[in-house]
């Protein structure tokens, strides 16, 4: 009876930390590893080069959608109701992941920066490229009332920027063109997600009078965007890249992302 009733607990929380990192969107944070993984590729770089750098993103964008999540909007109340429901559960919870989270991106960017440069002029630029994605999390609430479109093109610039520096802590990755029509397919995919994730927010946007390309253009047209942004995000990958991996890896990416959406989308139906 015993066992039947730890069993029981144990089940109970998986069950709870399995929606709340759905609904919290956490699965993000772990195919930011993907994007790093598939950009290497295409640069031709070896795999014992770009493993490394795959640790970094997730570490920062666990802390940065925790952080984004917690800080609960009017809108949030009208748009995901489950998830506001959840973060207030488990806020202490979640202040002590996102903390670990970001000292332990810090401390690791500082370590592989020291390790490939030294102390130098180099080593301060990319400490201060990691900065960035904790820079956008501070403003992105501001963002997201400005002009619309705004908050889609910082969050596709903070994503290729912290998806991609980490490589150069690993291996020599001058500026090319190869390196700008990869990171370029990632911004068009990057952003093709954010307004196809606005779509859905059309309604609780306009009560809250929040203005996103989505909500000018209508769901019909903004759905269109989104498949021409993401299926020119994959030929951009695709140009530069020596075999056809880099381009596969970036459709599963794509796939990944609307699997964990229905997901998403079923654990909160359902709770609700």
């Amino acid at each position: 009876m015993v066992n039947e009733s730890h069993k029981h607990i144990i089940r109970h929380r998986a069950i709870r930390a399995l929606k709340l990192g759905l609904t919290l969107n956490l699965w993000l944070a772990c195919l930011s590893a993907l994007i790093t993984t598939t950009t290497g590729i295409g640069l031709a770089l070896p795999l014992r080069q770009i493993l490394p750098a795959t640790a970094l993103p997730p570490l920062v964008f666990l802390f940065m959608y925790i952080e984004d999540r917690r800080e609960i909007t009017p809108d949030d109340h009208i748009n995901h109701p489950i998830r506001t429901q959840l973060i207030e559960q488990h806020t202490t919870t979640l202040r002590f992941i996102s903390t670990i989270a970001i000292v332990g991106y810090l401390l690791l960017t500082t370590t592989l920066a020291i390790c490939a440069h030294g102390i130098s002029p180099t080593t301060l630029v990319y400490i201060l490229l990691a900065q960035t994605p904790i820079i956008f999390t501070a403003v992105y609430d501001s963002l997201k009332h400005s002009v619309p479109g705004v908050d889609t093109v910082a969050v596709a610039g903070t994503w290729v920027i912290t998806t991609t520096y980490p490589i150069g802590l690993t291996a020599t990755i001058p500026l090319s063109p190869h390196l700008f029509s990869i990171g370029l397919g990632w911004f068009c995919i990057i952003a093709a997600g954010v307004e196809s994730r606005n779509i859905n927010d059309i309604e609780g946007d306009a009560e809250t009078d929040r203005e996103t390309i989505a909500a000018r253009l209508g769901a019909t047209t903004t759905a269109r965007l989104v498949v021409a942004g993401k299926a020119l995000g994959v030929i951009l990958i695709g140009i530069p890249a020596p075999t056809l991996l880099a381009p596969a890896l970036a459709t599963l990416h794509i796939g990944l992302l609307r699997l964990f959406r229905h997901l998403t989308d079923h654990i909160t139906s359902t709770t609700a």
